[in-house]
């Protein structure tokens, strides 16, 4: 019996290293593929916040400025329009 005994034991020292192996391989498989999603998640927070500025900021600005019936929120956007476009005009965008 100490014989099968022995084999058990010398399969079972095989598999845990095959395992251990195994283990390192998919660490090293899964820590590419992280910094590949973590990647893609940068870009996306990137684009998000470049969308952000340039679509939705003006949008909002420009249905703020049909707020006029209240009086601090609307006067108060209408003067960021107002500074808006003597900027772009002394820069010569319009």
């Amino acid at each position: 019996m100490s014989s099968k005994e022995d084999q058990l034991a010398a399969s079972m020292d095989k598999l845990t290293k095959a395992f251990e192996d195994f283990s390192k391989r998919s660490l090293m498989v899964r820590s590419g593929r992280n910094l590949s999603i973590f990647f893609l998640r940068g870009v996306m927070y990137g684009l998000g916040i470049l969308f952000a500025i340039a679509i939705v900021i003006p949008v909002l600005i420009w249905l703020f400025q049909w707020i006029e019936w209240v009086p601090l929120i609307g006067d108060f956007v209408t003067e960021i329009i107002k500074r808006i476009g003597e900027a772009s005009q002394m820069n010569g965008f319009r």
